[in-house]
């Protein structure tokens, strides 16, 4: 499962991004971010809206948007300095 967008804003403006899910809950999913990809950790606010979202499955592929509900850096373990991304799923 992924996700594919492409940042209206910041030093990755216009350039397609395709991230992993790494879990999914109701219509909320968790993307994890390597800490060196700073351009895009700081693009990705809480309360962003993401426009023209494409949601990867191995079921299906559909167009969204969605709302960064959350983000937290990882403390501890072998993703020590990265972050977790929360995305609410919004479909039209």
């Amino acid at each position: 499962n992924s996700i594919g967008f492409t940042p209206a804003s910041g030093p990755e403006e216009g350039k397609s991004v395709e991230l992993d899910v790494s879990f999914q809950n109701g219509d909320v999913i968790s993307l994890l971010i390597p800490g060196r990809n700073k351009d895009l950790i700081e693009y990705l606010a809480v309360d962003l809206t993401l426009d023209n979202v494409q949601y990867y499955s191995p079921m299906a592929i559909f167009s969204g948007s969605g709302k960064v509900t959350g983000k937290t850096k990882i403390e501890s373990g072998p993703r020590r300095g990265d972050y977790s991304v929360d995305i609410k799923v919004i479909t039209a």
